[in-house]
């Protein structure tokens, strides 16, 4: 219903703020892409991915300043809500491809703050499973489950540099909610969240014996304010910058290069489209 409701609205002149994800796959996601063209004087906005804004700005003006020099590799394991597979859990609108399009559990949300951070990928290779291979129904029927619920995804970074991705809600004793690791040829930087839920960042540098803590400046903190930067859009008092239709469609066409990439068993090259 996004993209047909989106569509719409902006055709229509209204402006659109449109929750996340932003479509059920990149065809979608084009389709309302291209209407905020055609209506250029209309604000579109797609609600961002929440969970870093606290510390995005410190670790992109790290990155910027030359703390960990070139990228090597971005190391990422998501397992926020993750446990033993259970066979007895009721399938869910997430489980729905009909739904969900190729939208994989957590991994476009991460995928969204990644490019915050690094930038796109250029390329992609997956590899996914069900390990509940399916659930039974209100009805009792056993609907099969189509969407993965354990991804291992290799992408090469548009800037230089890997990134290894796993996301997965079927690990058992997991660690940590979240455990995001960006080497480069002089630091790194990691970004932890516990399991419950409190988030931090340490880095380090060639020649010092180990990682510190990043104490983040209260005025570089992020936080909420998608509302207010809509309504402020359409004053024109600022521009949208979490998150525009553009940066939407690209974690949308790397979504679509992730399931292409798991059913062929093939690197998937990025920008899926052009134009």
């Amino acid at each position: 219903m996004h993209a047909t409701l989106s569509v719409a609205a902006l055709d229509a002149g209204k402006h659109v703020l449109c929750e996340a994800r932003m479509a059920r796959n990149a065809f979608e996601a084009r389709t309302m892409f291209d209407a905020a063209r055609r209506n250029p004087s209309r604000i579109a906005q797609i609600v961002p991915a929440p969970h870093t804004l606290a510390f995005d700005r410190t670790i992109i003006e790290m990155i910027g300043a030359g703390h960990i020099g070139d990228l090597i590799a971005l190391d990422a394991r998501i397992a926020a809500n993750s446990a033993y597979p259970d066979w007895d859990s009721p399938p869910h609108w997430h489980h729905d491809r009909d739904l969900s399009g190729n939208n994989i559990m957590s991994m476009g949300i991460w995928y969204e703050t990644i490019m915050r951070w690094v930038g796109p990928a250029r390329s992609v290779f997956a590899l996914g499973q069900q390990a509940v291979r399916y659930r039974n129904d209100d009805e009792g029927r056993r609907v099969a489950m189509t969407i993965p619920d354990h991804v291992d995804i290799l992408c090469e970074i548009e800037q230089g540099g890997q990134m290894r991705f796993n996301v997965s809600t079927v690990l058992g004793h997991a660690p940590a909610n979240a455990d995001i690791w960006i080497f480069g040829t002089q630091g790194t930087l990691n970004l932890h969240e516990d399991r419950t839920g409190k988030m931090t960042l340490h880095a380090g540098q060639r020649g010092g014996d180990a990682m510190a803590a990043v104490t983040v400046d209260p005025a570089k903190r992020g936080g909420w304010r998608v509302e207010a930067e809509f309504i402020n859009a359409i004053r024109g008092a600022e521009p949208v910058t979490h998150t525009d239709f553009a940066t939407a469609l690209r974690y949308m066409e790397w979504t679509d290069a992730v399931t292409l990439s798991i059913r062929r068993g093939e690197r998937i090259a990025l920008p899926l489209m052009n134009g």
